[in-house]
């Protein structure tokens, strides 16, 4: 079972690709290293609410709609063959 704080990884770095942008292109809008925004993007650094804000600024959303909202917490947001965006479950119902 993913944690919570995992899939916020998932979801940041789903959310990068839909939008089309690499993490070097993150990194200059974020202002911050290539390396150091890797490392946020793969959980081997701390997100927090600050930097949540500014990454959240890029994407023209509040960072409670991307890292917090209860709705997100077993679902991640892709991109189908279509190209149509929906998110999918990590525990379908049974």
């Amino acid at each position: 079972m993913l944690s919570m704080v995992m899939l916020m990884y998932i979801i940041l770095k789903r959310f990068r690709k839909i939008r089309g942008y690499s993490c070097k292109d993150m990194a200059r809008m974020l202002k911050i290293s290539v390396p150091y925004y890797c490392q946020l993007e793969n959980g081997k650094r701390t997100l927090t609410y600050v930097m949540a804000v500014k990454i959240s600024s890029i994407f023209k959303m509040w960072p409670d709609d991307i890292f917090y909202d209860e709705h997100l917490k077993d679902r991640v947001i892709v991109r189908t063959r279509t190209g149509k965006i929906r998110t999918i479950s990590f525990f379908p119902e049974k």
